[in-house]
């Protein structure tokens, strides 16, 4: 009897995960089904295109999330029109006119990224350009690129955590790298009032930079914020 009663209850248990996990599939594939029609879909905004020749076409940009725009610019002259997808090789640049955000084709050169181009946007016009990237690891990444440079230059950070032994215990320490504060610095060296605004970035941030590279360039020319 006892017998009967567990192996009852082990199959209802049995039952019971399977459909569970059939669940999990229905809703998995729905999931899946939804988020491909809303990319087919698309969120398409005013906006152009400008070839490798210089050629503008005017029509309907896809405003993806910031790391697919990276790599790639879906657009139609017109929204009756077929969908077609460039990348960073077929564009110098593309635009959402009412957004004004611009993406401009540019190399990255990174020891692992070497001759890669991405479309960064650009944040800051003037004698230092600011862009932004957010990456395949979903890491926001900001560069800058000096009058007359090709290559921008990427800021670079990390943060770490690592234990220091002073002896009697251990202790659990939390290290930011100043690399880009180093760089920025560089940059601007023709400013060295604006260090102590440069130290004051304790890590790549978005408000901070587009602030200190539009007040360095006000030291030359106006900047352009693209906002």
């Amino acid at each position: 009897m006892c017998l009967n009663y567990i192996w009852e209850s082990h199959k209802c248990g049995l039952k019971t995960l399977i459909n569970m996990k059939k669940q999990i599939k229905l809703m998995l594939a729905i999931f899946l089904f939804g988020s491909s029609q809303l990319v087919a879909q698309g969120n398409f905004k005013q906006g152009e295109i400008i070839a490798e020749n210089g050629d503008v076409i005017v029509g309907l940009v896809d405003c993806q999330p910031d790391m697919w725009l990276a790599q790639k610019c879906r657009f139609k002259p017109d929204k009756k029109l077929k969908v077609r997808t460039y990348y960073p090789a077929d564009l110098k640049q593309f635009k959402f006119t009412q957004l004004n955000r611009t993406f401009v084709k540019k190399q990255i050169n990174k020891e692992n990224e070497s001759g890669k181009y991405v479309f960064l946007e650009l944040l800051v016009a003037g004698k230092i350009n600011l862009y932004y990237l957010r990456d395949t690891h979903l890491i926001n990444r900001y560069f800058i690129e000096k009058e007359g440079e090709t290559i921008p230059v990427d800021l670079p950070f990390s943060r770490q955590e690592r234990y220091v032994d002073n002896g009697n215990s251990r202790k659990l320490l939390t290290i930011d790298t100043t690399n880009h504060v180093d760089t920025l610095k560089k940059y601007m060296q023709d400013t060295p009032s604006l260090y102590p605004n440069i130290e004051d970035i304790q890590f790549p941030q978005r408000d901070k930079l587009v602030k200190l590279v539009k007040l360095y360039n006000s030291f030359f020319e106006n900047a352009v914020e693209r906002k």
